[in-house]
């Protein structure tokens, strides 16, 4: 019987769970020198077809610097045999005229954002002075009702000699607001 169970139950004693199970992630060959496979579709090819894209772009761009050169040249070329006519007629004109207009320009557009930023510095201190002018006024109206409250936090807590608090300046307190509510109304 020892054998027939051993036998049902493998080599494995009973109890214990076997060691090695099968996974469903496949394994990496990490000697696999490439990306993708003939069952994967050959994911190598794609990196192919993306580098002979990225040389012709290559090409096609040099082309078309030349292309631009050559332009450029020919303009710079005719621009130039007119200004060595117009140079022949008129000799007081300076060849690079159209450079000094740019740098012109360029002054022109500093000094305006130079003004910009001066308009916004004044602007930016008369708010600074506005606001130093209001922080005082509040200050000194703060300063006026604390001591308001205190002459009257004092009048109203006196007290006789005996600790009895002084109606006179209790009355005179509230006398004094009805007077103000009266006006006011």
């Amino acid at each position: 019987m020892d054998k027939a169970q051993s036998k049902s139950h493998g080599h494995f004693p009973k109890g214990k769970a076997k060691m090695h199970t099968h996974s469903s992630k496949k394994r990496i060959n990490p000697k696999k020198q490439f990306k993708g496979s003939k069952q994967e579709g050959e994911g190598f090819a794609e990196k192919r077809k993306k580098k002979m894209h990225y040389e012709y772009m290559k090409l096609l761009k040099k082309e078309m610097r030349g292309q631009n050169v050559e332009s450029q040249r020919s303009k710079v070329n005719t621009s130039g045999a007119d200004e060595m006519v117009g140079n022949a007629a008129n000799k007081t004109k300076p060849r690079n005229f159209k450079v000094q207009d740019r740098h012109q320009g360029k002054q022109h557009m500093f000094s305006e954002a130079q003004k910009r930023f001066q308009v916004k510095k004044e602007s930016q201190e008369k708010q600074k002075e506005e606001n130093l002018l209001r922080l005082e006024e509040q200050k000194k109206a703060i300063n006026q009702y604390r001591s308001k409250r205190k002459k009257k936090h004092l009048m109203l807590c006196k007290k006789t000699h005996k600790g009895q608090p002084i109606m006179k300046h209790q009355i005179n307190y509230l006398l004094e607001k009805i007077q103000a509510d009266i006006v006011r109304s």
